[in-house]
């Protein structure tokens, strides 16, 4: 993992409270993903998530509210198919992003 820190003059880096940990990732999807996001501890994460339907929105959402995220998300996609049972898909097609912003609690 690589997170940018403040780049300034070696005897006067800067205030450490100040920082923003940016984390931006292609996780490839994010069902079932939320500790290992959690772990970057940024207070932004910005996930390249393109194919979350909205089962997997409502999911990664409450899971993530679990870490102290609060979730943004572009409109759901649709199903890339339709279950037989019509059980909700996990997969949808490609279209999003995802962006999480950890707030205090």
């Amino acid at each position: 993992m690589y997170f940018a820190t403040p780049v300034g003059q070696a005897s006067n880096p800067g205030p450490d409270s100040n920082e923003i940990r940016l984390a931006v990732c292609n996780p490839t999807a994010v069902h079932k993903k939320a500790d290992l996001l959690a772990k970057f501890e940024a207070q932004i994460i910005a996930a390249s998530e393109t194919s979350a339907t909205n089962v997997i929105q409502k999911q990664v959402t409450f899971d993530m509210n679990k870490h102290g995220y609060q979730s943004f998300w572009s409109l759901p996609v649709a199903p890339k198919r339709n279950t037989v049972d019509n059980r909700p898909s996990f997969r949808g097609e490609d279209r999003q992003f995802f962006p999480l912003y950890h707030v205090d609690v």
